[in-house]
Parts: C-alpha cells; sequence; structure tokens
C-alpha cells in the first residue's frame, strides 16, 4: 500500500517552497529589470549612431556641417538642426513640448533625489532644450544644439527608454539616460560621455564621485546632467549595470 503524504507533512513543504519563493523572486525581478534596462539602453545608443551614419551618408561627414550657423543653447536652433540632420533618420511618430512650466510638459523626469521632493529636474525642461520626438518602438530623443568652437560638444541627446512604464514620473539612471555628439579627431561621434574627455579608465578610478552623480548628488567633478554619468557607468561595465550600481530599479 502507498503511503500518503500526512497534511503536517504538506503545510512544511509548502511553507518551504514559499520561503524559498521569497528569497528568489525579489533577486530575479530585480534582475529581469536590470537586462530590460541594458537591453534598451544599448539599443538607443545603436539608433542614434545609425541615425548619424544615416544623415552623414547624405549630408557628408558631420564635422563639415553648417555648425556655426546655429546657436548653442538655444530651442529654436536646436530643434532647427534636429530637423535637419536628424529627424529624417529616425523612425519618428510624433513630438512632444519639453519646454513650459513643469505642470503642463508631457514627460516629467527626476534625478533619483529630486524624486524624494517632488520636483522635477530642470535640466530637463528648462528652454534650451529642443522638443521630444517619439519613436515607433515607444521610445523619445531630445537633442540640445552646444557646439560654440570652444570645445568638443557639439551637442547632447536625451533618451527615454521604451521600458518606461510612468511617463508622468521618469527616473534618470532608470528609464532616462544621456549622449553626447563629440568630436574625437576629427569624427563626430555618439558618446556615453559627458562635456569632458572620459575614459573608462578615469570612470573605474573614480566611481563613487560617478555613483553619486549619478544619482543626483553635487560631486567635484558634477555640473554635468546625471544621465551622463548613469550612461558612462553602464557603458563602461560593458553595458551592464553594476552590483553596486546608485539608482534603484
Amino acid at each position: 500500500m502507498k503511503k500518503a503524504f500526512t497534511l503536517s507533512e504538506v503545510l512544511i513543504t509548502l511553507g518551504i517552497i514559499g520561503v524559498v519563493a521569497a528569497l528568489t523572486i525579489p533577486s530575479l525581478v530585480q534582475n529581469h529589470r536590470k537586462r530590460v534596462v541594458e537591453t534598451s539602453l544599448k539599443k538607443s545608443y545603436s539608433v542614434l549612431s545609425q541615425m548619424l551614419a544615416n544623415s552623414e551618408a547624405k549630408n557628408g561627414e558631420a564635422v563639415y556641417w553648417d555648425w556655426a550657423s546655429y546657436t548653442a543653447n538655444n530651442k529654436a536652433s536646436s530643434n532647427q538642426f534636429f530637423q535637419k540632420y536628424f529627424y529624417p533618420y529616425l523612425s519618428a511618430t510624433g513630438t512632444a513640448k519639453s519646454t513650459d512650466t513643469p505642470a503642463k510638459v508631457n514627460y516629467k523626469i527626476y534625478t533619483s533625489i529630486a524624486d524624494k521632493s517632488g520636483d522635477p529636474s530642470w535640466a530637463y525642461y528648462n528652454g534650451n532644450l529642443g522638443d521630444w520626438t517619439e519613436l515607433a518602438d515607444g521610445s523619445a530623443v531630445l537633442f540640445s544644439y552646444q557646439y560654440t568652437g570652444l570645445q568638443n560638444l557639439y551637442g547632447t541627446f536625451s533618451v527615454i527608454l521604451p521600458s518606461s512604464k510612468n511617463k508622468k514620473k521618469l527616473v534618470v539612471g532608470k528609464d532616462v539616460f544621456d549622449f553626447s555628439l563629440r568630436n574625437y579627431g576629427n569624427k563626430i561621434v555618439v558618446s556615453p560621455y559627458g562635456w569632458q574627455d572620459w575614459t573608462c579608465k578615469h570612470i573605474d578610478e573614480n566611481k563613487d564621485t560617478f555613483l553619486r552623480a549619478c544619482k543626483g548628488e553635487a560631486t567635484s567633478g558634477s555640473g554635468i546632467n546625471s544621465g551622463n554619468y548613469c550612461t558612462s557607468i553602464i557603458y563602461c561595465n560593458g553595458w551592464k549595470i553594476p552590483d553596486d550600481y546608485s539608482v534603484k530599479l
């Protein structure tokens, strides 16, 4: 005769399963969130780089474009330059204003610290920026024209990832990341770095500074959108979010 499990044995087994699930499921969910952000961020970098390459195929090498005809930190120039050189090479589905009061903009963006105070980040809705361009994959791109002829920075891109769930409460380093348009050796490229000529070695040696700046803390090396710090950290870790990443996913 087969021996059946007693009720107490079944309950003990279910209890063990519950404890194991409670210990493992949060980790699995967190790892899944990491993979989604990593994949989306890397794809955004690829989309922007391909956009630049396609524009150069049509308009010639970017370093020879009419940069001096536009004004840095100017909304009209940012929109005009973007429409001429980049918009035709994206799968755009619409636009959304970035410049207005925080209550009226389409996307409210916070650093992880400003998120606690309820104040959106001024860096993402000030009057110097162009408008958001919404793409077919659910992401959105914002371009700011920055060229002055005095440094290697030509422009910046902010990207809202398609994995973002709450468009009214987006967090830098989780939903929003920044890239730069920079001149390296007379070749303009989309870069994960910010205003300065960072290297992965420099980022690794100053990782604590970058982690703190990524989550919106002022540091001795900051003054750049926190999204550039977040992008650089992940890029230099092989497009993987490190275990000590400072923004909660």
